[in-house]
């Protein structure tokens, strides 16, 4: 499950750039929308969801190990967190005398591309961060509004600016500030341009005077590689301090990001660790999030970043330790509740540092579905080091 800002200020309070955020592709696409021209949309969709869901959604559960056999069950099998998207990727034009999010072609926005004025995703993304005084969102705008200062006016009449993270205090440089920090100074919203005039004359982030990125698309599948996308720096210039890897097709499809989103998502994360200097990815970019697991990546990319152990989960915020399996119990059962109508977990444990756990649980069809998974902690079965404590 994804990372929660409650857990992290619970454990090791770290700098915004020592953290891992789910992001979604392309955030407005989503599937079955209508378009406010009223015209019927020829473009293909990124998303299940609209933003709200994306940024409140229950993060997905993780059963890595049966996840190839989850695809189906994917909308049932969610965890309660409330551990949503946190990066947001929105493409905004200039169309009807407005700004618009459209998933267009050729710099240009057409009714049939375009999905609503960008001023209603921004309402929702305002009522959420009003709601949830310790969570931090970014943007990441695909920017074709050529109308001189439209987009800062977009943003001044959302009510955002209460939130907004000064570009003047951003570090091109360096780390940045602690996430405490910036949820106290109520610096809970980033945003980040395409172009790079804007810095200047609106004062929005040129993304790539920040970040790193490597190439969007196929292109950007390989695991064995992670090159930067055109505009981007290399993925190991150290000077840009954060790091955001795409995974997802150039062409969309549910069922295909379904598989993508399990292991080879890792496989890429893990990749684009050793050639992005070390470093792990601070935003993880894919489309139809909700399908495989994608937060399970997120998870490793905050545990190695967070405690030094292969997933989050496997991070120790009480003195008290418990064995893998117990921990996994324990996860479970609490999990069952809300998830299941009915529903029982049990496990047992083969050696300390190995766990078996079946999962029971009746859905909405009235049939008795039975999970039973082997893992493995990757992280070694002891209390953390004094260099780990999160205490």
């Amino acid at each position: 499950m994804g990372i929660g800002i409650g857990n992290v200020l619970q454990g090791r309070d770290l700098p915004f750039n020592e953290y891992s955020w789910l992001t979604t592709h392309n955030s407005f696409s989503r599937q079955g929308a209508i378009s406010a021209t009223g015209a019927r949309l020829l473009t293909f969709p990124n998303q299940q969801d609209n933003i709200t869901s994306q940024l409140n959604v229950c993060s997905m559960l993780s059963l890595s190990h049966a996840r190839a056999r989850a695809c189906f069950f994917a909308p049932l099998l969610a965890s309660y967190s409330a551990n949503g998207a946190r990066g947001l990727m929105l493409d905004m034009y200039d169309y009807q005398n407005d700004v618009w999010l459209c998933h267009s072609f050729g710099g240009h926005c057409y009714n049939f591309t375009a999905f609503q004025p960008a001023a209603n995703v921004l309402r929702e993304i305002l009522v959420f961060l009003e709601a949830h005084p310790s969570e931090v969102v970014t943007i990441f705008i695909e920017d074709y509004v050529r109308s001189p200062n439209a987009l800062s006016r977009v943003f001044n009449a959302s009510g955002l600016m209460e939130y907004w993270y000064p570009m003047n205090q951003m570090p091109r440089n360096g780390s940045w500030p602690l996430l405490s920090t910036m949820i106290k100074h109520n610096h809970r919203l980033l945003v980040f341009t395409s172009v790079k005039s804007k810095e200047a004359s609106e004062g929005i982030a040129f993304e790539w005077n920040y970040v790193v990125e490597n190439k969007y698309g196929d292109e950007g599948m390989n695991s064995t590689s992670c090159p930067n996308r055109a505009e981007s720096s290399p993925m190991n210039t150290t000077s840009k301090s954060l790091v955001l890897m795409n995974y997802f097709q150039t062409t969309p499809i549910s069922y295909v990001a379904c598989t993508n989103n399990l292991s080879p998502l890792v496989n890429m994360l893990r990749a684009c660790h050793q050639f992005s200097a070390k470093r792990w990815a601070n935003f993880v970019a894919v489309d139809f999030y909700l399908l495989g697991d994608a937060s399970e990546a997120v998870n490793v990319a905050n545990g190695h970043m967070v405690c030094g152990c292969d997933n989050v989960a496997y991070c120790r915020h009480e003195q008290q330790y418990r064995t893998p399996w117990q921990d996994a119990k324990h996860q479970y059962s609490q999990l069952c509740e809300p998830l299941c109508l009915t529903g029982k977990v049990s496990a047992n444990s083969p050696s300390d540092n190995a766990f078996i756990i079946t999962l029971t649980f009746r859905n909405t069809d009235d049939i008795e579905h039975e999970w039973g998974f082997a893992s493995q902690r990757n992280c070694k079965h002891n209390p953390p080091s004094a260099s780990q404590s999160l205490h």
